[in-house]
């Protein structure tokens, strides 16, 4: 519900309470949430008492057949189509009205805004919802700062490609680094790698609901191909691993695997950036990979997670003899080369940076342009923010209805 926000003006109410008009309009946002203002409640004649979004939530309990411009029932996922007969211009706009109705129902943020003849230093970027996955509620707590350093570092990398490169993302998640790729960038190929089902499709979801090039592939990486179980977390999907016992699991899914290097041999491409986040799983990864990275020397953002033991040295032996250089990612990095990786219990940053040389002072300088932008990029400044769009909301009445989805 937090996340759920339309343009300003589309929200039309007759004297009955009875229509919305919910057509596109780019210019202003208007989030449904807390008390409409005196005057415009008085003008539309919506009584006091369902003045705030309980109107709209109560409005629809109690009449299931109001129809969206008199065409659409609201339903509690999606919009399905009126029973009995329709005209046929109703049914010949059903995908007109659908995609009307998931631009209104989508969750935005702001991101940086790398074009040089903007005039705006901030863009939109829609992650659907703000509340499905665990990286979409940290989008929304915190905003694309929240997930500085690592964001910072793959921004400056893929600024400093020249156009045409490729990424891998090995564990997109929700394809959040790949979108952004994507979206920003230049790239010839952009590949996101995701087996978890359910964050695969909304890995997808979210690159067609921006319009994004993006390559799905929901499949595991490792040291083998064939097929994986897969232990899903009752809690984040970004604690499902191949790793048994690396967090507590409540049900699994097979998976087909493979290799990084199979999967560039097959598919003729040469990635330029990689990053790789397989849950204590990426010395696997590195090790179906090392063809790879020795042929066409990558540069890696690599997680290393400590749980039970230092993952860190697994991937050092995993990198041997491929002549990296090792650099740990933090607030305020000072990019001082290491000989080994290692990893922190309780560490909030967990990325490290693996370069085939040495950094130079432009890589140094970049980031350090590049790092305001991105801590700029806070919840407070979202669309998509409840907080933020309505601030004179009770924090008793938000939350209340935050808790709960809009239409049921």
């Amino acid at each position: 519900m937090a996340g759920c926000l339309l343009r300003s003006g589309d929200r039309r109410v007759d004297r009955s309470g009875a229509r919305f008009d919910v057509s596109h309009r780019p210019d202003r946002l208007l989030l449904l949430g807390g008390a409409m203002p005196r005057g415009r409640r008085e003008r539309v004649g919506v009584p006091r008492r369902q003045s705030h979004l309980g109107y709209l939530r109560s409005h629809t309990r109690s009449h299931p057949r109001r129809r969206v411009r008199g065409q659409w029932p609201l339903r509690s996922v999606g919009v399905t189509p009126a029973p009995g007969g329709m005209s046929a211009a109703t049914s010949a706009s059903r995908s007109v009205h659908r995609a009307t109705l998931d631009r209104a129902m989508s969750f935005w943020i702001n991101v940086p805004n790398m074009s040089h003849d903007a005039s705006s230093s901030m863009r939109m970027f829609d992650i659907v919802d703000g509340r499905t996955t665990a990286t979409q509620r940290k989008l929304r707590r915190e905003g694309l700062a929240g997930f500085a350093p690592t964001c910072t570092t793959l921004l400056t990398l893929f600024s400093r490609q020249t156009p045409g490169f490729t990424f891998l993302d090995v564990g997109a998640g929700i394809g959040l680094y790949s979108s952004l790729c994507a979206l920003l960038y230049e790239p010839s190929g952009v590949v996101a790698f995701e087996p978890t089902p359910e964050t695969a499709a909304m890995a997808g979801r979210l690159a067609e609901l921006n319009g994004l090039d993006v390559a799905l592939e929901q499949t595991a990486l490792g040291d083998r191909s064939g097929i994986a179980e897969l232990r899903l977390s009752p809690t984040s999907e970004s604690s499902n691993s191949l790793r048994e016992g690396f967090r507590e699991s409540t049900r699994s899914v097979n998976v087909p695997l493979t290799t990084v290097d199979e999967y560039v041999s097959t598919n003729s491409i040469a990635p330029n950036v990689m990053k790789i986040s397989a849950a204590t799983y990426e010395p696997e990864v590195i090790a179906g990979a090392r063809h790879t990275i020795s042929e066409h020397r990558p540069i890696l953002v690599v997680e290393v997670v400590h749980r039970e033991h230092d993952h860190g040295a697994l991937i050092t032996e995993a990198m041997s003899g491929l002549g990296y250089r090792y650099y740990r990612l933090a607030a305020q990095p000072e990019w001082n080369r290491r000989r080994s990786i290692t990893s922190k219990p309780g560490s909030p940053h967990r990325y490290w940076l693996l370069t085939p040389r040495d950094l130079d002072y432009r890589f140094v300088r970049e980031y350090r342009r590049m790092a305001p932008k991105v801590q700029a990029c806070t919840a407070s400044l979202n669309p998509g923010d409840p907080e933020a769009a309505q601030p004179s909301v009770p924090g008793r009445l938000r939350r209340k209805l935050a808790a709960r989805p809009l239409f049921r």
